[in-house]
């Protein structure tokens, strides 16, 4: 049996407590930001957002106005309603409302304080671009995070009623 020298040994060690210090200097940075990540979305209000949603129906076209009715169908506050509406030739309008004791009225400026408060609904109906849309979507904020629905017309989902 062979009798390994002290300065082998020591020099085995030093080596082996670099490899570990580089393999935990690469891994140790990752670790928090995971745990906070994971904390994020298990805390109340990232829970709260999981179950947020916006539903858009009964969508109807008439003479240069589009109407309908939105609910906040979730658990949750929704902020910034606003609505996008596309346009077959690709042009896309944006349409700022704001609350009007259930109705939303269009306004020219972004954003208004209005909130979709849960399980309620809103009636709309303001003028568009022209007769040449396609699809009617309602974005709302729950946490910086955009929810949304649309309805579309070249889905039959938008009926032209006058």
């Amino acid at each position: 049996m062979r009798i390994v020298s002290t300065v082998t040994k020591t020099l085995f060690l030093i080596v082996l407590v670099i490899v570990v210090a580089s393999i935990a200097s690469i891994l140790l940075p990752k670790l928090p930001l995971t745990s906070v990540k994971i904390a994020g979305n298990e805390s109340g209000l990232g829970a709260q957002c999981q179950t947020a949603e916006i539903q858009i129906t009964g969508v109807k076209y008439c003479d240069n106005y589009v109407s309908g009715e939105i609910f906040n169908v979730g658990n949750t506050d929704l902020g910034n309603i606003s609505f996008m509406l596309f346009y077959t030739n690709t042009s896309i309008e944006k349409i700022y409302v704001q609350n009007n004791e259930g109705s939303l009225t269009k306004i020219s400026y972004c954003c208004s304080n209005f909130l979709a408060i849960p399980q309620s609904n809103y009636i709309f109906n303001f003028s568009i671009g022209g007769s040449n849309y396609d699809t009617l979507r309602v974005n709302a904020n729950c946490l910086n995070a955009t929810i949304s629905d649309e309805a579309s017309n070249s889905k039959n989902e938008i009926t032209a009623s006058c």
